[in-house]
């Protein structure tokens, strides 16, 4: 999960110049449509048994929901 922390942190910022790419060959599209199976992937992680790793996988399921909702309010 650690990936998508990374494609967040390298095209958070829309104003980098490689930030056409990101645009251009609509990832964010892709990266909406990988949103049901991260979440299915996070409730697969036992609280009881992998709290720390389920936390992890939370916060990682809610930046990539927050920077999908972020890109799109740039599109209008």
């Amino acid at each position: 999960m650690a990936f998508l922390n990374g494609i967040i942190d390298v095209y958070a910022d829309e104003t980098r110049s490689y930030d056409s790419v990101f645009t251009s060959e609509g990832y964010l599209d892709v990266l909406a449509k990988t949103v049901g199976r991260v979440r299915g992937e996070v409730r697969k992680i036992d609280r009881r048994t992998n709290l720390q790793l389920r936390a992890v996988a939370e916060e990682v399921y809610e930046n990539l929901t927050a920077f999908i909702k972020y890109r799109r309010s740039l599109r209008r």
